[in-house]
């Protein structure tokens, strides 16, 4: 792992972020396009969030990029209110929803699907996404609960129906949470 301090923000880079990268980048075929308009739509998701924060005076107290992605720690402090919560956890998927906007009108339609794409998929109601998030906001556990088993449903009929593979590890994984999150 490698850490450096960006306005007392630690940055840590762990070595799963990078391998990450060399898999899709060279296994799964991207060329460095898309892979670059990825990673580009990804760091201004997560600058929103981090813009948001910055808005309430409470900037991160860490950003961590490793296999898994890129996540930010927030202050403690920062996430009082709810609605200041709520402007937090949507900020990143609302500059996703802009980007593809914008990317539409100017015709670059393979920026404008990643990025709609990125803000659809943090939207799910897992515990670790923004979707999660918000709604752990306002619903108790039963009904965080229920709504991943409708999504699982919804991604299990998708995949049978359309033959999707990410469906079906979709509505696996959207099983296990309603089925393990507390």
């Amino acid at each position: 792992m490698a850490e450096i301090m960006i306005f007392n923000v630690k940055i840590r880079f762990y070595f799963g972020f990078f391998a990450a990268l060399l898999f899709y980048f060279f296994v799964l075929g991207f060329d460095q396009s898309e892979i670059s308009a990825v990673l580009v739509s990804c760091l201004l998701h997560e600058l929103g969030h981090i813009s948001a924060m910055c808005l309430f005076s409470s900037p991160p107290e860490s950003v961590c990029f490793y296999a898994g992605g890129i996540k930010i720690i927030p202050k403690a402090s920062v996430l009082g209110k709810r609605s200041v919560t709520l402007i937090i956890f949507s900020a990143g998927c609302i500059v996703n929803f802009i980007l593809a906007a914008v990317s539409y009108l100017l015709g670059l339609e393979q920026l404008c699907l990643i990025n709609f794409s990125l803000a659809a998929f943090n939207l799910l109601p897992f515990n670790y996404f923004d979707g999660g998030r918000i709604l752990e906001l306002y619903a108790d556990s039963f009904v965080r609960r229920l709504i991943a088993l409708a999504f699982a449903v919804i991604f299990a009929f998708a995949a049978v129906k359309c033959s999707l593979p990410v469906a079906a590890l979709l509505a696996f994984a959207l099983l296990a949470e309603a089925v393990m999150s507390n």
